[in-house]
């Protein structure tokens, strides 16, 4: 397309308009948020190992602070996959944590890497060869069921060391997706990833969200919501919700009782909360491929 001004014809880009929109709407709350926070992930310098797990993990809800030293005591859960292996001395520093009362959760492909290298004292569980097509996940509440089968490495456990938070079924016999160990004084948790990392995307709602509410726990916020749905959350007691469904989604918001009230930072709209269980709960709807700004008080 073309436009005339001053009698020059010069083109005209009909993404320029939409980009500065965009920038529009971004530049009247940008300077309300903080700095952003999420659950530091341990990755040491030049490693490797189940890479970019943690953009999966973003995407199903939980945001990810990746850091090339291990988190201080005042992190009161971390994330750790394969890539900390690179860590000589990660056992030690996994257990001088777990003593000093800061609770840490590691993939079950990290816990494989640590096998004969110490982490057996904190919870026996062997990595086995065999794998499990399941689709029913059980929180010892009730059983959800994912639209596909998702295929995930057998953990084994002795009963008495450790405990299964939620287990995924095949035929009648359970294996364990998200294992507890209490050390010291804290919990170790254990947490199975799917061989395809995008099959995290498959498992039900229900389960995401408990996954999110042990791990998010030092966070003032977390989303009852499916995946693609993902959570920006900021130091001042702002977050973002963004959506990256095809479809309208409804999403439930969860911040802990301290908060009177939230508000819409782009509406300046009070949203109606409720109080259930020592929560404050709002539910909102999102369009495909929108997102919503808010401040919790």
């Amino acid at each position: 397309m073309i436009q005339e001004s001053e009698g020059i014809s010069k083109p005209q880009s009909e993404f320029a308009s939409v980009a500065g929109y965009r920038l529009e709407r971004i530049d009247a709350f940008l300077g309300k948020l903080g700095n952003p926070v999420g659950i530091h992930s341990y990755k040491p310098y030049h490693s490797n190992g189940e890479d970019f797990l943690q953009n999966y993990m973003g995407m199903i809800g939980i945001p990810m602070e990746l850091t090339p030293a291990f988190p201080s005591m005042d992190q009161k859960m971390i994330f750790l996959t394969e890539h900390a292996s690179f860590d000589t001395k990660l056992v030690e520093k996994i257990k001088k944590r777990l003593i000093g009362g800061n609770d840490v959760m590691i993939t079950s492909s990290l816990y494989r890497r640590l096998t004969g290298q110490g982490i057996e004292g904190i919870v026996e569980l062997e990595y086995t060869d065999k794998k499990a097509s399941v689709h029913q996940f059980y929180d010892w509440q009730d059983v959800y069921t994912s639209e596909k089968d998702i295929l995930i490495p057998q953990i084994r456990y002795a009963t008495n060391d450790s405990w299964e938070l939620i287990t995924a079924l095949d035929s009648g016999i359970g294996y364990p997706i998200l294992q507890q160990a209490s050390y010291g004084n804290a919990k170790l948790y254990v947490l199975v990833i799917p061989d395809n990392f995008g099959e995290l995307y498959e498992i039900p709602k229900e389960i995401l969200t408990k996954i999110k509410q042990v791990m998010m726990k030092s966070l003032f916020v977390y989303t009852d919501s499916p995946s693609h749905v993902s959570l920006f959350v900021y130091d001042n007691n702002t977050f973002i919700v963004e959506s990256f469904k095809e479809y309208p989604v409804p999403v439930k918001i969860v911040l802990y009782k301290k908060f009177t009230g939230v508000t819409d930072l782009e509406s300046n709209q009070a949203m109606d909360m409720r109080e259930e269980n020592d929560k404050s709960i709002f539910t909102t709807r999102f369009e495909p491929h929108t997102y919503k700004v808010y401040q919790a008080h």
